[in-house]
């Protein structure tokens, strides 16, 4: 939206929605764009943050009354007061295919790794690109078309479709971010305030992809079996030579009317069978060769590498 001052125009070569604020020089998504008018006749587009330095008061009081003034615009039909020039709004698969298409060229980099590494965030380069394509279209559909013939190969049809549906199983998610991600999927739609979301919503399920061929990758090539049944005990006259694989990260579990700290340990026998043991103990560090003694508690398929393992319980372990 473009909202103009009383008995003033805005002219045509400002109307566009490019982010960036000529005096910190930055790019990135911004609630609003200021454009100022020197006495010498030039123009300036200037982000929130930096407008007091030009007219030595708070983006806050200005946007108060640009609200107010927007409320009384809105009761007439001038257009010299009031215009529109685009969509408040855009579909979430026009918005993951530009997502796609820079990082395909420059690589994703989010908001976060971009301030402190202070590289460029892929959410800019998006908005960049988003920007140049709203300062050529005449309507939403002309923008589309503008983006498919000129940045889209004839033979690309992606429809993210299975993004959608997985975005869609945060349904019940307790984590902000993820119900925020739930909310766009089900929307279809995105606005400024949840372009952040959006942009990165694609590369997180491109993450998941990855990690679940890994995944499928890692069951596939897994030798490990089931050792043993429920019950049986390895003990210092049959104990196992196992090399520990992995520890965990702690992870809190309520222990009575207490919470305690657990840690995952994994070990891998020499036939390639895995074993598991979870407590609260120091135990030993990966790369370990240890006798390992304890007792066999349940057969169970990894949730995060789909391997079979034997849970044991009661362990004890010394270095080999």
């Amino acid at each position: 939206m473009f909202y103009t001052a009383p008995t003033q125009t805005l002219p045509k070569e400002q109307q566009h929605f490019a982010m960036d604020c000529e005096h910190c020089n930055k790019v990135r998504m911004r609630n609003d764009i200021f454009v100022l008018q020197h006495v010498d006749g030039s123009y300036k587009r200037v982000g929130g943050n930096c407008l007091a330095a030009y007219l030595g008061i708070n983006a806050a009081d200005v946007l108060l009354t640009t609200d107010l003034f927007h409320s009384t615009v809105t009761l007439t039909t001038d257009e010299e007061f009031y215009k529109s020039n685009g969509p408040t709004d855009y579909p979430l698969t026009f918005i993951f295919s530009l997502t796609k298409f820079v990082i395909g060229k420059v690589g994703y980099v989010s908001n976060s790794k971009a301030k402190e590494l202070g590289q460029v965030a892929t959410s800019s380069h998006v908005i960049s690109l988003l920007s140049r394509l709203q300062e050529d279209y005449d309507n939403q559909r002309d923008m589309y078309s503008i983006w498919k013939s000129e940045y889209i190969a004839d033979s690309t049809n992606d429809d993210f479709s299975d993004c959608i549906a997985w975005l869609k199983t945060f349904e019940t998610s307790i984590n902000d971010y993820e119900r925020n991600l739930y909310q766009l999927a089900v929307n279809g739609y995105c606005t400024f305030k949840s372009f952040g979301f959006a942009v990165s919503a694609y590369p997180k399920y491109i993450a998941h992809v990855a990690k679940e061929t890994e995944k499928r990758l890692k069951t596939q090539s897994s030798v490990s079996d089931y050792v043993g049944s429920v019950g049986d005990k390895f003990t210092a006259k049959n104990s196992l030579y196992v090399v520990c694989t992995h520890v965990s990260n702690k992870y809190p579990v309520n222990f009575g009317y207490r919470e305690t700290y657990n840690q995952a340990y994994t070990f891998e026998d020499t036939c390639g069978n895995q074993f598991v043991t979870y407590t609260g103990a120091e135990k030993c560090a990966q790369g370990d060769s240890l006798k390992l003694t304890g007792e066999i508690v349940r057969h169970e398929v990894n949730k995060h590498t789909g391997i079979k393992q034997t849970q044991l319980k009661n362990c004890r372990m010394k270095l080999d």
